[in-house]
């Protein structure tokens, strides 16, 4: 049986920050300027598809927990 993870808004903001602190490093750092964009285009849509789910399963569990 798969552990079920629980979602915080500490849980969402920490990873928030973290890739928001990876895409400023990537583009504070890296010089050669077709990896960088594409470094920070990967990371920004892992960024983006990975907020929503947080947050969807954040609200699943919302409403789970205030039917029960």
């Amino acid at each position: 049986m798969a552990k079920k993870k629980i979602y915080t808004w500490g849980y969402i903001i920490i990873h928030t920050l973290i890739k928001v602190l990876l895409i400023f490093l990537s583009y504070k750092y890296i010089d050669t300027a077709w990896i960088k964009w594409s470094l920070i285009v990967m990371i920004g849509g892992a960024f983006y598809y990975d907020t929503i789910v947080n947050l969807k399963f954040w609200f699943k569990e919302n409403l789970e927990n205030k039917d029960s």
